[in-house]
């Protein structure tokens, strides 16, 4: 994201909307002022919520193999990141969660309140949303982990999708394997 995060929009003082702008609302001050800033939304008394919706992916090239993950974060009122990681050799439900963790942390440090997660990756978003029991080794602590992590939002909310609804976040993956297939490492 260029310019300002969005959590930094919302200290910044006098930072005025056009009049008439959708999505603008106002944002009261401790000292009772009034600032407008793009994409804000007073809708809970005293809670500010910026929205997000995040597109996760993970992929292994074998099972397991060379893998990487990626996030398409669309923070509300600004312009969409594309985050790409190279993972290292490990397994395709690894790097599904990997992605998610990563899309948990980024949406959070840009001081997202409301977040919506979308994946193809039915087994992990039926594993989230607490339908299906998880019960291999290794994705436990990433479970665990995920869980503690959604917890720092207001709302949190996880949807399945198949693949080609999820094709800029498989893309990605997919550059990021490629890249690395490249450059010979």
């Amino acid at each position: 994201m260029t310019g300002l995060s969005a959590a930094n929009a919302w200290k910044r003082k006098g930072s005025i909307a056009g009049e008439g702008d959708q999505g603008d609302g106002e944002l009261r001050n401790g000292d009772n002022s009034k600032d407008v800033v793009r994409g804000a939304r007073e809708e809970r008394p005293g809670i500010r919520t910026l929205r997000a919706t995040a597109h996760v992916d993970g992929a292994s090239r074998g099972n397991p193999g060379p893998a990487a993950c990626a996030v398409i974060l669309s923070v509300e009122g600004f312009p969409s990141r594309e985050i790409g990681v190279y993972l290292g050799e490990t397994t395709n439900n690894v790097a599904e969660y990997c992605g998610l963790i990563l899309a948990l942390r980024e949406a959070r440090a840009e001081g997202v309140t409301d977040l919506t997660v979308i994946s193809d990756s039915q087994l992990m978003v039926s594993q989230v949303n607490g339908e299906f029991k998880v019960s291999a080794e290794k994705l436990v602590p990433l479970h665990q982990k995920v869980m503690h992590l959604k917890g720092g939002f207001a709302s949190f909310a996880m949807r399945y999708v198949p693949r080609a609804e999820n094709a800029r976040a498989d893309k990605l993956t997919g550059r990021v394997l490629k890249l690395v297939e490249d450059i010979g490492t």
